[in-house]
């Protein structure tokens, strides 16, 4: 059997599930914040697009950027676009860039990323054991008799390749937590 499909949409699941670690914020600040943070451009081709799309961002310190538009027009949008995101921060309009300086990272708000961490996990491992699901449900359609050896061993390298991608998320989920530890 081909699990080339099934492989895909785990591998779909498990950058979808990086892309978030990546905006949980562990000390210093970065570009990768502000993924998923658009404005609505009527003046490119599209109705809407990223910021990190449109614009340059230099690290200041190890709580501030520069948001930098290629478009001086676009600095009002992106300041607002940015007040309205769940960074709960409040970005520096100067006319020509964007500024968005961050609180230090403490102990408590450490803490919450972790719990973060761990709850963006456990969604990227709930989304993976759903794929195997319908995978399974895919072969009881196809195979009809269970004791067949090719039902037996389709249900088997399934499950093999969803262990493989839990094992992947529990590395990312560690990897993230030492970030947060500082270690």
């Amino acid at each position: 059997m081909d699990f080339t499909e099934l492989k895909d949409k785990m591998k779909m699941t498990m950058q979808d599930f990086v892309g978030r670690l990546a905006k949980v914020r562990v000390g210093v600040v970065n570009e990768m914040m502000f993924n998923g943070i658009y404005i609505d451009n009527t003046e490119f081709s599209k109705s809407t697009v990223l910021i990190t799309e449109i614009a340059t961002f230099k690290k200041l310190d190890a709580n501030t950027i520069r948001i930098t538009p290629w478009d001086k027009k676009l600095v009002k949008k992106i300041a607002k676009a940015i007040s309205n995101s769940p960074l709960d921060v409040t970005p520096i309009n100067d006319g020509v860039d964007v500024v968005v300086k961050f609180s230090s990272v403490t102990q408590e708000s450490r803490n919450k990323a972790a719990k973060v961490v761990k709850d963006l996990g456990e969604d990227a491992k709930v989304a993976i054991r759903q794929i195997r699901k319908n995978e399974n449900q895919r072969f009881k359609k196809l195979i009809k008799n269970p004791l067949a050896p090719e039902f037996v061993k389709g249900l088997h390298d399934v499950q093999k390749i969803t262990d493989d991608f839990i094992v992947l998320i529990d590395k990312e989920i560690e990897r993230k937590q030492k970030d947060l530890k500082g270690d």
